[in-house]
């Protein structure tokens, strides 16, 4: 997703709070019918496992089913590790799902998808 916005002054090329409303926004409109489901879900999940996560795009797009469980507490994790693919600093780390994921139904997703 591209946000297009023009600036001038000190936030010139930097990412502001509007950005991210907008972007996050976007991941709930409708989108044109030539549009594949695999896209629609990339638009659709991409953009919030971003913002909650702190992790970076190419690191969500190579999630696995697998990734993605419930701890033994009852909690909800992903799990980013090099043998799905890049990793920034090639160090694996497991993060905590956030509610309003699980509000937006990401298990959902995650239970329907293929292996």
């Amino acid at each position: 997703m591209k946000v297009a916005v023009a600036r001038s002054g000190p936030t010139r090329g930097k990412f502001q709070e509007e950005d991210a409303q907008a972007i996050l926004k976007a991941t709930t409109l409708p989108l044109g019918p030539r549009a594949s489901i695999h896209f629609r879900l990339v638009v659709r999940w991409v953009p919030w496992l971003c913002a909650y996560t702190g992790a970076r795009s190419g690191e969500i797009t190579q999630l696995r089913k697998q990734d993605i469980e419930q701890h033994k507490d009852g909690f909800w994790i992903l799990h980013i590790t090099p043998e799905a693919g890049t990793v920034k600093g090639s160090m694996p780390r497991t993060v905590v799902l956030h509610d309003h994921l699980i509000e937006q139904g990401f298990l959902d997703f995650v239970r329907k998808a293929k292996r």
